[in-house]
């Protein structure tokens, strides 16, 4: 869809990270300056990540952790 889009995931894999990664988009019009996007495309993509963080992994060896999840952020104050 964006031929010439460069995201920070491409630099993640170049880095070596081993990971899978995806880009997700609203449709819009005129993309770097005055966007107009509809409210339904918003909703419509919400509801995909919704759904996607929900569904469980496709491949196996996705199934595990990676790395430590202990220093994630949880929201709590300190």
């Amino acid at each position: 869809m964006f031929r010439y889009y460069r995201s920070d995931a491409a630099a993640a894999l170049e880095a070596g990270n081993d990971i899978r990664t995806a880009l997700l988009c609203f449709g819009l019009d005129a993309s770097h300056g005055y966007e107009r996007v509809h409210l339904d495309s918003l909703e419509a993509l919400a509801r995909l990540l919704v759904l996607y963080m929900q569904s469980k992994p496709l491949f196996r060896r996705d199934r595990s952790a990676i790395g430590p999840v202990d220093d994630l952020p949880t929201g709590e104050p300190g």
